[in-house]
């Protein structure tokens, strides 16, 4: 179970994270690096919102079980696009670090 979880964890790192920032009136998206301890929270975060918009009838240890499956597999996995959309994100804003303080 802990080689599973460590696969998982090493599958789904991910070192930024894209947070709303406040500059006269106006949002901006900046990138921060986050800690150990906020990544795994992330990854714990993410399984569980996939695990309740899967709208299928089974249980939720089935779903968990699965999700888990594709992921390792890397096959069309909801957890892989949420990763890679932080990543876009990220990618897409690292403009905007100058607002970092």
């Amino acid at each position: 179970m802990n080689k599973i979880l460590l696969k998982l964890f090493l599958k789904l790192n991910s070192f930024v994270e894209v947070k709303k920032v406040r500059v006269k009136r106006s949002f901006h998206l900046v990138p921060f690096q986050i800690t150990l301890k906020r990544r795994s929270y992330l990854i714990i975060k993410w399984l569980l919102q996939v695990i309740k918009t899967d709208t299928r009838n089974i249980s939720i240890s089935d779903k968990l079980a699965f999700e888990i499956e594709q992921t390792l597999k890397s096959e069309n996995s909801k957890l892989l696009s949420l990763q890679t959309l932080n990543t876009t994100l990220a990618l897409a804003n690292r403009s905007n670090i100058h607002y970092r303080w």
